[in-house]
C-alpha cells in the first residue's frame, strides 16, 4: 500500500470523526501561503521553515508516512531504547556496575535515533505531497515559521 493511500485512509478516519482535513493549503485559514508550490518555494528560499510542532510521536502517522528504511531505523532505536536498561541492569549485576552507565548512554542513543527518524520521515513526506502536508498540519505534527517576522503558523482547530 502506498504512502498516499495509507494517509488517505487516516484522513477518512479523521473525517468520519468530524475532524475534516483540508484538501489544499489555500483552504487553511490564516495560512501565509496560498498554494503548495509557493510553500515549497518559500522553504527552499529560506523565507519559511518547516518545524515539528508536537513533541509527541504518533506511531500510526509514522507507519503511514515512513519508508522501509525509516521503519527499520525506528525499530532499531526502539530496541536500543527499551532494551538497554534491562540488559544493562543484568550485566551490571553480573559483570560490573559501570555497564549501567553504558546502558544509560545506549538508551539515550536509541531515543535520539527514534526522534530523528520520526522527524525526518514527517518532514520528507510533508514536502512531498500537499495532501499529506495538510494532514500533518491538521494533526499538529508540523508548523511553518516565517523567517522575516518569526511568526509560527500551526493548526489551531476550529
Amino acid at each position: 500500500m502506498s504512502t498516499q493511500s495509507k494517509v488517505e485512509s487516516l484522513i477518512q478516519q479523521s473525517n468520519v470523526k468530524g475532524n475534516t482535513v483540508f484538501e489544499k493549503i489555500g483552504e487553511v485559514p490564516n495560512f501565509p501561503f496560498d498554494d503548495f508550490s509557493n510553500l515549497i518555494r518559500g522553504i527552499r528560499s529560506r523565507q519559511a521553515s518547516l518545524r515539528r510542532h508536537s513533541l509527541s510521536t504518533e506511531t500510526t502517522i509514522f507507519y503511514a508516512v515512513a519508508d522501509r528504511n525509516e521503519k527499520l531505523f525506528y525499530l532499531v532505536g526502539k530496541i536500543l531504547f527499551w532494551g538497554a536498561i534491562p540488559f544493562g541492569l543484568t550485566l551490571g549485576i553480573l559483570v560490573s556496575w559501570w555497564l549501567l552507565f553504558v546502558a544509560s548512554l545506549v538508551c539515550l542513543f536509541g531515543k535520539k535515533i527514534v526522534s530523528d527518524t520520526y522527524d525526518k520521515s514527517i518532514f520528507r513526506s510533508a514536502m512531498g505531497s500537499e495532501r499529506i502536508f495538510c494532514f500533518l498540519y491538521h494533526h499538529s505534527q508540523i508548523s511553518v515559521e516565517l523567517t522575516q517576522d518569526k511568526s509560527v503558523h500551526y493548526y489551531k482547530g476550529t
